[in-house]
């Protein structure tokens, strides 16, 4: 009799810290995950919402810079020089944003960007060819100005709302690893004192309590 309770004794106090080093186990995988997805969820803040916010800015700069120099400058060879230019830096950054991850939303706006952006720059070349002077062609390549720089001003505030959602989620994340850690440590401790406590009773111990139950 006093070998089963032993027995029974040492199984559930086997149970016991197996129970524990399990939660242990599987908050480690848990945290683990969380902060592989934190880590995405920075890593997303710069390279999708930061870098194209920069790159819509230098877009518009590069608009407004070519639309001045058509109104400064004319339509002769250096102008035209000097748009090409403008026009290969705007594709460069072009391509650089569409590396990056659009949403849903900023894929339509996107789509209307480059729609309205190549109408603009059909009615420049039709200008610096001289096909039409700027007076007559002036309410055409306003207009379109005013569509493209629409549509930056719509991709600008897709970042703004995308980032703001990405930094309340980083912010859901860390919350929750807290909570997870905080429970760590406590079964941690548990875990301490249980051992302890199973390391300080002897085999006597056991024994005695075993024969004061028999006799009872």
């Amino acid at each position: 009799m006093m070998w089963q309770y032993y027995i029974k004794y040492k199984m559930k106090a086997a149970l016991g810290l197996t129970g524990i080093i399990l939660i242990i186990l599987v908050g480690n995988f848990f945290l683990s995950a969380k902060i592989s997805s934190l880590d995405q969820s920075i890593s997303s803040i710069c390279d999708d919402r930061l870098k194209p916010s920069a790159y819509i800015f230098e877009i518009t700069d590069n608009i407004y810079r070519k639309r001045l120099l058509l109104k400064e400058k004319g339509n002769d060879a250096q102008t035209a020089a000097l748009i090409n230019a403008h026009n290969r830096h705007i594709a460069s950054l072009v391509q650089s944003y569409e590396q990056t991850v659009l949403t849903k939303e900023e894929k339509l706006h996107w789509a209307e960007f480059r729609k309205h952006l190549d109408l603009y720059n059909g009615l420049e070349k039709k200008y610096i060819s001289g096909d039409a002077d700027y007076n007559t062609n002036g309410i055409a390549l306003a207009a379109g100005l005013n569509s493209v720089l629409n549509d930056l001003n719509s991709l600008s505030k897709i970042q703004i709302g995308a980032g703001d959602e990405l930094r309340q989620n980083s912010q859901t994340i860390i919350s929750r690893s807290q909570m997870f850690s905080t429970l760590e440590m406590a079964l941690l401790v548990v875990l301490g004192l249980f051992t302890l406590t199973i390391l300080s009773v002897s085999d006597r111990a056991i024994f005695n309590a075993a024969q004061k139950q028999s006799l009872n």
